[in-house]
């Protein structure tokens, strides 16, 4: 099982963004759960990687792309766990089609009261990210090539408090994560655009699902 389960991080990681969320969420249960139990897991994960053995990343000619970073979060009520994911994305602003560029799925390591929480979390994950491959296109002298820098973002009330005085009440302890985004999105000139929910693209990120999801995007 722990076998297959690294095989299954190594084709995630290279080329199936749509695993992304359920082979995070086996890894953590590996520690866990007993054979028995993680055995029909392995093997639900298999039977989704062969359905489309076919799928590849295409990388598309772009002339001044836009650099999207989209980033969402699962919160499970009763534990106060959360799934922090996010995808890095090329996009001509004009254009539907896009270039995939790297993604991620992990468990937060704190624990949150809400769900606003996890996001925000989930957040300052992804404009950390966003902002280190910014450096990787200023060093490389890229940075005339980028139209703009973005990150998407679906929860409404971590969106319209990231601009706000802060946080309060029980969420006292988001305002130092909140100063850290503004930070950076002053720093390298970040936009950050609420959208509605991207529900085809947020769960396979933070979640284990059994559909089609993620796929058009990624051809």
């Amino acid at each position: 099982a722990r076998a297959m389960i690294g095989k299954a991080a190594w084709l995630m990681t290279s080329i199936r963004a749509d695993l992304t969320g359920d082979v995070s969420i086996l890894q953590q249960e590996m520690t866990n759960d007993k054979r028995k139990d993680i055995i029909p897991k392995v093997k639900s994960l298999i039977r989704k990687a062969l359905d489309h053995r076919g799928l590849m990343l295409t990388i598309k000619y772009m002339f001044k792309p836009q650099l999207i970073m989209y980033t969402d979060a699962s919160y499970d009520s009763n534990t106060g766990n959360s799934q922090l994911g996010y995808m890095l994305l090329t996009k001509e602003e004009d254009e539907f089609k896009c270039n995939v560029l790297t993604w991620g799925s992990r468990k937060n390591a704190r624990k949150t009261v809400s769900s606003t929480a996890a996001e925000t979390h989930a957040y300052w994950m992804a404009i950390d990210k966003l902002a280190h491959a910014l450096s990787i296109f200023w060093e490389i002298w890229m940075e005339r090539r980028i139209k703009d820098a973005r990150l998407m973002v679906d929860n409404f009330n971590a969106f319209t408090t990231i601009d706000d005085r802060g946080a309060n009440g029980n969420e006292l302890q988001l305002n130092p994560y909140y100063a850290s985004i503004k930070r950076t999105k002053a720093a390298f000139n970040i936009l950050i655009q609420w959208t509605a929910g991207m529900k085809l693209l947020a769960d396979p990120l933070t979640k284990r699902t059994k559909t089609k999801t993620l796929l058009t995007t990624m051809r």
